[in-house]
């Protein structure tokens, strides 16, 4: 076989695993692109490992800390003896629970304590413009 017959076939066949590679990766980035997205009001966290406890008042290893910060940020504070404090609820003086408070452009504009039904939420809700 001539040695120019030998190149060109093997160049063809460069050429086709090439467009063949491509094509893969094309057709596996598509497919990552039809997986659903979370709901809007889902928090997605990467952590390296599973936390021991995702109680703010025991859970002390890194992943479990990391979790409160998030869940409880404003929430719950600690102070210099890593004891909680409570921190939104505290002012705001919520007494008790559960507590629904309205904000408009960071303003508290109307307040609700104590269950309710939910066309009793949806009325107040309509009644001050949410």
């Amino acid at each position: 076989m001539p040695r120019c017959n030998r190149h060109a076939l093997a160049a063809a066949a460069l050429r086709r695993g090439l467009a063949l590679s491509v094509a893969l990766a094309l057709a596996c980035g598509l497919l990552s692109c039809a997986h659903q997205r979370p709901d809007p009001g889902t928090a997605v966290v990467l952590i390296e490992s599973s936390p021991l406890n995702l109680d703010p008042r025991i859970g002390t290893d890194a992943q479990s800390e990391r979790i409160d910060q998030l869940l409880f940020d404003g929430l719950l504070t600690r102070n210099e003896h890593f004891e909680l404090e409570p921190g939104l609820a505290e002012r705001y003086g919520v007494r008790s629970i559960p507590a629904l408070k309205l904000f408009r452009a960071g303003a508290l504009v109307a307040e609700a304590a104590g269950a309710q039904p939910k066309a009793a939420l949806e009325h107040w809700l309509e009644a001050h413009g949410a």
